[in-house]
């Protein structure tokens, strides 16, 4: 007879470890694994490597000093923009947009003078 801990199968299950492969390992024909695998309360899950890897790419590479002269090399590129505030956005958008208007109301809009001589 063989000896399976729970643990043991546990983590193998949590590690991804597929039924042919279990069974293999504790030279147990499949049949028989999947009822282990019943009686333990564990299903085997369909699990994919993903096919891409994520690159982070929003750290700064130059070294950073601040005020105590540490250096952090971990900051976001976020951290090293700098920042307006927000009123002082809002204001330049705001002006921009009037400036828009203006540009094109004088551009549809005949002159005053030029209408009422007509």
């Amino acid at each position: 007879m063989i000896a399976v801990t729970r643990s043991d199968l546990t983590s193998k299950v949590e590690e991804g470890w597929k039924k042919d492969a279990l069974a293999v390992h504790y030279g147990l024909p499949v049949t028989q694994m999947t009822q282990l695998l019943k009686d333990a309360g564990l299903r085997i899950r369909k699990f994919h490597k993903p096919k891409y890897e994520l690159v982070e790419d929003t750290v700064v590479e130059e070294a950073q000093t601040h005020g105590g002269g540490e250096t952090n090399v971990n900051s976001t590129l976020e951290d090293a923009l700098p920042r307006e505030p927000i009123e002082e956005l809002n204001q330049i958008t705001i002006l921009d947009e009037i400036a828009e208007r203006e540009a094109e109301t004088e551009e549809v809009a005949p002159p005053l003078e030029a209408a009422s001589e007509g």
